[in-house]
Parts: structure tokens; sequence; C-alpha cells
């Protein structure tokens, strides 16, 4: 296997060991402080490969074991139409082989065969199916490992883009909430939460209960039923959504998403992601 996937499978155990380890420390304290310290940990893990790539390797060369010196002796004969003088001068040469080249004596009894006279040598073409089964042979486990994880990966990626389309959708079909009572209750909530970017509060019948996403152009989405709620229950709605837009928690559960398709074969991840 590659070493460095089994560097980064022993880094990111020990990485995740170590977030849990202080997860576990801040278990008495808030809620908000458990949340920051798996967060961290999953920002880490996402970008430990690239620190891998980025932080320079030590290596340490070893020199190989001296071995003797051995010596081939290659015995050229002249070919079998030569004189009797010509056998006299064949000569013996010693020469020193390389690393790459055989340790055993050859014998040389006669000149290669010219091309004229050897026969014509007709090369088969494997079928598809053969070559295929060839391929599956050849493959070593290492090979089917990063080919399964490949896999997973894709649908992962494919899964994250079906639902970023189906959020856009509910977007573009959404009715604003433009009243006057939600306008005031959305800039009060915005600014008791210290949140300075532009909220869009939407209705949709998509939705049964208030879902919240977007970084940088943040998007509270009510399900109809909310046009019927007291004043009360929608400015407590509207608060609670507002707290996941000013702690950027949009963002947090898209890392630990892209964490849980990178890593979907760790455990510890997909652990992480949930908590």
């Amino acid at each position: 296997m590659n070493p460095f996937i089994i560097s980064l499978a022993i880094k990111l155990t020990i990485l995740l060991m170590a977030g849990g380890l202080a997860a576990i420390l801040v278990r008495r304290s808030t809620y908000a402080m458990r949340h920051v310290v798996i967060a961290a940990t999953l920002l880490c893990v996402v970008a430990l490969p690239a620190t891998m790539l980025a932080v320079p390797e030590w290596r340490v060369g070893v020199l190989p074991a001296a071995s003797p010196v051995s010596r081939t002796f290659t015995i050229v004969a002249a070919p079998a139409r030569a004189t009797l003088s010509s056998v006299n001068e064949t000569k013996i040469t010693a020469v020193a082989p390389s690393t790459s080249e055989s340790m055993h004596p050859v014998l040389i009894t006669s000149l290669v065969e010219s091309s004229a006279s050897a026969a014509p040598v007709v090369a088969s073409r494997p079928s598809l199916a053969a070559s295929m089964l060839e391929s599956l042979r050849a493959t070593t486990p290492s090979q089917l490992l990063l080919a399964l994880w490949l896999a997973g990966v894709a649908i992962g990626l494919a899964w994250i883009a079906l639902g970023r389309f189906g959020l856009a959708r509910v977007r573009r079909r959404a009715t604003p909430l433009a009243t006057y009572e939600w306008r005031t209750i959305l800039e009060t909530e915005a600014m008791h939460a210290g949140v300075a970017r532009r909220v869009a509060l939407l209705s949709s019948p998509s939705v049964s209960g208030p879902v919240t996403w977007g970084v940088f152009s943040p998007v509270i989405v009510l399900p109809e039923a909310s046009l019927a709620w007291t004043h009360e229950r929608k400015r407590v709605v509207v608060m609670h959504e507002m707290a996941h837009i000013a702690r950027r928690d949009s963002a947090t559960q898209l890392l630990a998403t892209f964490a849980c398709v990178a890593y979907w074969l760790h455990p510890m991840v997909l652990l992480a992601a949930r908590r």
C-alpha cells in the first residue's frame, strides 16, 4: 500500500482520538464549547492531506549491504563454418557484470540467424473479455481498495450536489415574508445576534419545519403554517435560526459533510460529524 496513505490513516486516527479526548474533557462545559472542539477537529481532518504534502519530509538514506564482487566469463566461439585458424583466434574475455546482468556463464556457440531465415511470428490479439479478465487478475488489493474509496467519494459528491440543487429549487419557489411584522422581527433578531449580513426570510410548502442554509447569503425558510403562528412563536423561531447563522453552522455542516465524503471508510470521522 502507498506509504502516504498509511501515514495519513495513522495521523488521522491520532487526530480524531485527540479531538475526542478534548471533547470529553470539556463535557461539563457548554454545548457551544463542545461544538467548537469537534468543528476544529473536523477542520484539521480536512486540512490534514494538504498539510502533509506542504510540510517537508525527512528521509534518512541507508546504504545497501556490501556484496562480494563476482565476474562472469563469456566464451565467444567461432561459427561452425569458420576455419581452424579462426577457431584458434577465439578469445576468452572476463567482464565485470552490472547489477542487472545474469551472474551465470553464457556460452555462445553460433551467430544469430538472419531475419530472412527466421520464421514469421503472428501474434494473436486477445479478446476484450480475456483482456478484462487478465486485468482483474493483475489487480492488487490496494488498487481494489482505492477503487472502492473513489467510488464512495464520487457518490458522496453527487449527493452533495443533488442536495444543493434541491435547496436552490426550494428558494426559487419560496415566497418572501415581507410584511411589516416579519421584517421587524428579522431586523431585531439579526441585531441581537450580531448578524450584519443580509438574511432572506421566506416561506415554502416544500418544508415541514424551519430550515436555514447559506454561508455568504443566509436563507431562512419557514413552512406555510408559520403564517398562522403567534407573534411570540414567530420571534422565537427566527431568533433560533438567527443563532445558527451567527455561529455559521451552515459552514460547519458543509465541512463535516466533506469530511464524511473524503473519509467515509473511517468510522471515527462519521462519529465526529454526527456529534
